[in-house]
């Protein structure tokens, strides 16, 4: 495998097609290339270079860009995911292969310490801020050996982390918590065949609905289109959600025009619901008469007014409160969902606040030899960030609950919650 020409194609989008080239330290890049250079590739891995990788792409301080082995689609971090409270770090899932177990403290990963990587390493951990609960152990873990930690009868022991297994997307559903409440979980984003299912047990069991929690506290994002037809059951027949799509840039490269033509061509019909395709084709319209262009600004104005025409609240409301449960995982399209829910009137946001990642967004993927896939984004926000309601922030829960170690052993959102709509219905 010719690492180091891959390397070199990879810098070459970053530094020219990605949304976010302008504020690409050169420096850094070069600082890449040379060291990659004087590795010997012939010790060189696959799994190496998608951490070397990463690595360089972390220093860009944007989740929407990712490099990952198409052939193990699971990285070490996928296997664990971690989470801090105030003080510690603690196992919130670990899958089968893997002895250490949800509950245990994590002390070590590859020999340094919690407090070391806090103090040397905080970029990996992917928070600008001083608050634990938003910083990603499991981004950091997912290039990692191995792993000290304290189990729960407190003896302290070591895991190897294995690279290799498959992991599978976990399905939305619905499903009802007592005789008036239901439970919609959405886990995800990615296709129409995702959400349809869901929007035919919602029809079924709407007047079974007086009050609906909704979960994206661990959803990453995807197309937000996709939720549009969810929203006449959150917003009261007297409100209407805002269609209004944020003013943004695209980057109409020759080579981005190639890359998002080819990304729709793969796209398999049952995967995107007709509002996005209708979006895909005019973009690939406009792409091809601007490519070459630069930024360019897309005009949106038609598909706003398309979605607000085609709105039809409910004929009959059920539904009397919506509870939307975030966290600092809940990103992207997900939390540009939970912002549009946020203004409606039924709504009450809980857990913590949303990554707050949207300064870039419609990620493409380019693969090279069907083994390894770059994700970056080719769009960009058009307005000052410091206004974005989103940018750096996310969504501001309207009850705020701290992780803690008690949600370990009890989702102390979903206690709350219920708790919350039991005190509604006395008054």
């Amino acid at each position: 495998m010719d690492y180091i020409r891959i390397f070199d194609e990879i810098t070459e989008i970053i530094k020219k097609h990605y949304a976010g080239y302008e504020r690409v330290n050169h420096t850094i890049v070069d600082f890449y290339i040379e060291t990659l250079q004087n590795i010997d590739t012939a010790k060189m891995t696959d799994q190496f270079f998608v951490d070397f990788v990463n690595d360089f792409l972390l220093e860009l301080d944007d989740q929407h860009l990712s490099f990952v082995n198409m052939n193990k689609n699971i990285q070490p971090g996928k296997k664990l995911l971690l989470r801090a409270d105030q003080e510690n770090v603690y196992v919130v899932r670990a899958l089968e292969g893997l002895e250490i177990r949800e509950g245990d403290e994590l002390l070590e990963i590859d020999g340094l310490s919690v407090s070391k990587i806090r103090a040397t390493r905080k970029k990996y951990l992917r928070s600008s801020e001083a608050i634990p609960e938003r910083e990603n152990w499991s981004i950091y873990a997912k290039g990692s050996q191995n792993i000290l930690y304290k189990n729960n009868n407190g003896e302290i022991k070591k895991q190897h982390l294995i690279h290799n297994g498959n992991i599978t997307l976990e399905a939305n559903h619905l499903r009802a918590l007592n005789d008036d409440t239901y439970l919609l979980t959405l886990h995800h984003l990615q296709k129409a065949a995702d959400i349809e299912p869901i929007l035919l047990e919602m029809e079924q069991y709407h007047s079974s609905m007086k009050n609906l929690i909704i979960d994206v506290r661990q959803n990453p994002g995807g197309n937000t289109s996709l939720t549009a037809d969810l929203l006449p059951y959150v917003f009261p027949k007297n409100e209407r959600p805002s269609f209004a799509m944020p003013e943004t840039l695209y980057n109409c490269t020759e080579f981005n025009y190639e890359t998002f033509k080819k990304n729709v061509d793969e796209i398999h019909p049952n995967d995107i619901n007709e509002d996005t395709g209708n979006i895909f084709a005019y973009f690939l319209e406009v792409f091809k008469e601007n490519r070459g262009n630069g930024f360019i600004g897309f005009d949106l104005e038609q598909f706003t007014h398309s979605y607000a025409s085609s709105y039809k609240p409910l004929e009959k409301e059920y539904i009397e409160r919506v509870i939307i449960l975030v966290d600092s995982y809940t990103a992207s399209a997900a939390e540009e969902f939970a912002l549009i829910c946020h203004s409606s009137s039924k709504v009450t946001t809980m857990g913590r606040a949303t990554a707050g990642v949207n300064e870039y967004h419609s990620v493409m993927g380019v693969t090279w030899n069907d083994t390894f896939e770059l994700g970056y984004s080719i769009a960009k926000s058009g307005r000052p960030l410091v206004s974005h309601p989103l940018h750096g922030k996310g969504v501001q829960p309207d009850h705020y609950i701290p992780w803690t170690k008690e949600f370990l052993t009890e989702d102390v959102d979903m206690i709350a919650a219920l708790s919350l709509l039991n005190s509604l219905a006395v008054k």
